[in-house]
């Protein structure tokens, strides 16, 4: 009997590295295409990506696209539980943010959850408060988020936890936008920049 609990371990062992190797694969892969889409449209010539979203803070406050008007918006699409990708980026977005200075008085930094059943408002707002303040956290409908990835071109995708049922994961485009005063989207970033050349690049906008 003990040597068979210990089989069943290292099956059940196999079968969770086996499916944390798969979200890997599968994260590598969304990874792959957020650099074709920074390949394919991350020029300023292109006039497909963006356009009006209404998405909720946690005062109640609804903002749209023309809350923005004025100032330059980047936008990074993501969700607080997750594991790497998401804070990295976020802390470079706080780090650029605290290099440009007085420049960033020109930007918003906007987070936008992929994950609107566990996200909610609040729980974005509590989310980016450990990111130094300067990120705005939005949420709302999964119809408006789903609408504003279309917008963007995002892709996200659900990935059950077998060993926790009710629990999942979220793969997802992880780029950076950026969209200028006018509301026309402008570049993209690549993921996981670091916060020195972040800022270098959109000190280029906000010269």
């Amino acid at each position: 009997m003990p040597r068979r609990r210990a089989q069943r371990r290292r099956i059940t062992t196999r079968r969770a590295n086996l499916a944390v190797a798969c979200v890997a694969i599968v994260l590598a892969v969304l990874a792959a295409g957020s650099v074709w889409l920074l390949d394919r449209v991350g020029r300023p010539a292109t006039g497909a990506i963006g356009g009006p979203f209404a998405l909720t803070q946690a005062d109640g406050h609804v903002v749209t696209q023309r809350d923005f008007r004025g100032r330059y918006l980047l936008l990074y699409f993501g969700y607080t539980s997750c594991p790497d990708v998401c804070p990295t980026t976020l802390s470079a977005i706080a780090d650029a943010v605290g290099i440009l200075g007085a420049r960033a008085d020109r930007l918003r930094a906007v987070f936008v959850t992929v994950d609107p059943h566990r996200d909610t408002a609040h729980v974005v707002a509590a989310y980016v408060r450990h990111f130094g303040g300067r990120i705005i956290g939005l949420s709302g409908t999964p119809e408006q988020i789903t609408a504003m990835e279309r917008a963007y071109h995002v892709t996200s995708v659900v990935y059950p936890d077998e060993r926790n049922p009710g629990q999942y994961s979220v793969g997802h485009t992880a780029v950076l936008f950026l969209v200028g005063p006018d509301g026309r989207y402008l570049r993209a970033f690549a993921p996981m920049e670091s916060g020195p050349d972040l800022a270098r690049k959109l000190a280029a906008y906000l010269a």
